[in-house]
């Protein structure tokens, strides 16, 4: 971290968190200790304070807490130049978060003091000091996570389980599980079902048609039976770090049903081959009618020579999850969705219209945004001119022998002192609005660009131009005769995004 010139103000930020209630109605680790004790030192060393920074009730192990995100946008708008803690600990737990407030502190000239471990960051024993505390205290919390994993390790070898959320059919009592009366036979005849139709689908629409929904009551889906038709817990035993080991609690279904349920092969309309074909508009899709993804499926046509073909198509994931009836969009042919929205995007990137539109609406709404900034800027300066002309007026008093000069002195130095304190307020503004790329953009510059789009895109590989569309498209919403296209902004400019609806026909 970048030496503190001694001719700099120091200006101060307190930062102060505690992670539960109990802590902050404690005394010795209360948000008012801790600011006592930084109030102190800063007072000790003569350093001025800004603001303190308060997180109550917040956990360290992430960086999304409000006092912490409005200190570091103090930090960015220059109103702090060092941050004052009682123990490193109260604003980063992990090497890795620390290292990410390190590189802001590093860029915006920031030293960094953790009080009670005696260290200053302004100095170089200072910066070592505190790579070592780091350092020790990831290694602590990286020995802690070793013995839960070895704590867990040795209550599975013994059969015990884990703690971790309850199978369905078992219910937790003391950290173990035993068989849920009303639930354990539904597991029995899922897997029972099975074998007599190995069908995911067949075993859900059994369930469903016996009034047996999930531990929520909703629709069974068949990720979760799958995963219950493969789960070792159901035969009494424990799976830990790939590792199996006999479990104290008692099975559910025989090891000969289970076994059988495994070697069957499921029934499958199609045969499932190795697809190669990149979808370009995989992760965009959202059905209109329930909100669900459609994610990249096809199926596998007969010529009349004997050969086989393939029709790509996005089906939306409420017909796999559950009944095909379940969704009235159901699918969309890959081809045909892919080459409309690419032909409309390259007419988009033609068309001047549309893009002076855009422009035009992306410059009003950037220089509105900025409007309350100018307006104080020009209150400002109007101020500071405003105290100029009183000046001059005291001056020509003094010249013309009206007023006596200890007096001009006393008004002259208080009109110097206010309109050094607006001066600091007006270069803030302007350092603001300087740091900010407010610069209009360029109808012209834009149309250069996106001349060559289409040779551009056609250029790129398969992998390329999906990952290309990722940057461009933020969703695509699919109705039966439309589609919604929603677009991101230039860059990210704007946080808006501009939804143009194409019909199919």
């Amino acid at each position: 971290m970048k030496s503190t010139a001694n001719s700099r103000k120091i200006q101060c930020g307190l930062y102060t968190r505690v992670s539960t209630q109990q802590q902050m109605d404690n005394d010795f680790n209360s948000l008012e200790s801790q600011k006592e004790q930084l109030e102190a030192y800063c007072k000790l060393n003569k350093y001025a304070v800004y603001g303190t920074y308060e997180d109550g009730g917040f956990s360290g192990s992430t960086l999304e807490r409000p006092a912490l995100q409005k200190m570091i946008r103090d930090i960015l708008n220059k109103k702090i130049n060092c941050v004052v803690v009682y123990k490193i600990d109260r604003l980063a737990r992990s090497m890795r978060d620390f290292y990410e407030l390190n590189d802001i502190f590093e860029a915006h000239d920031i030293s960094f003091v953790s009080v009670s471990q005696n260290f200053d960051t302004s100095n170089s024993i200072g910066r070592l000091s505190l790579n070592m505390v780091m350092s020790f205290a990831q290694f602590e919390r990286e020995m802690i996570a070793d013995r839960i994993r070895d704590k867990m390790r040795q209550r599975a070898s013994k059969g015990m389980w884990n703690g971790r959320r309850t199978p369905y059919g078992y219910y937790n009592e003391n950290k173990q599980i035993f068989p849920n009366p009303e639930t354990a036979p539904i597991v029995r005849f899922m897997f029972e079902a099975y074998t007599e139709k190995p069908s995911l689908a067949y075993v859900r629409e059994q369930l469903h048609a016996r009034g047996w929904y999930n531990a929520n009551g909703k629709p069974w889906s068949k990720t979760v039976l799958r995963h219950i038709l493969s789960n070792i817990v159901y035969i009494g035993y424990i799976k830990c770090n790939d590792m199996r080991h006999k479990g104290i609690h008692e099975a559910i279904v025989s090891d000969e049903l289970f076994n059988t349920v495994q070697t069957l092969q499921p029934v499958r309309s199609h045969i499932r081959t190795r697809n190669n074909r990149v979808y370009l508009l995989k992760g965009l899709l959202r059905c209109h009618a329930c909100s669900k993804y459609l994610t990249p499926h096809y199926t596998e046509k007969r010529r009349k020579d004997g050969s086989r073909y393939r029709i790509p198509y996005y089906r939306c994931t409420t017909t796999t999850h559950h009944k095909y009836s379940d969704c009235s969009l159901k699918f969309v042919n890959a081809n045909k969705i892919e080459k409309r929205i690419l032909e409309h995007l390259f007419k988009l990137a033609s068309n001047d219209a549309i893009i002076d539109t855009v422009l035009a609406d992306l410059n009003h709404d950037l220089n509105k945004s900025f409007e309350p900034l100018k307006k104080e800027e020009r209150k400002l300066k109007k101020r500071i001119g405003e105290i100029e002309a009183e000046i001059t007026r005291f001056m020509n008093a003094l010249g013309s022998g009206n007023l006596p000069v200890s007096r001009v002195e006393s008004a002259i130095s208080e009109r110097e002192k206010q309109m050094a304190i607006i001066q600091e307020q007006l270069t803030d503004i302007q350092d603001e609005v300087k740091g900010t790329n407010i610069a209009e953009y360029n109808a012209d510059n834009l149309k250069a660009s996106l001349k060559n789009f289409e040779t551009v895109f056609d250029n790129l590989t398969e992998k390329e131009k999906s990952e290309a569309l990722q940057c461009m498209v933020q969703s695509i919403e699919v109705h039966p005769d439309k589609y919604v296209l929603n677009l991101y902004e230039l860059q990210s400019v704007m946080s808006g995004s501009q939804k143009r609806s194409i019909w199919w026909s």
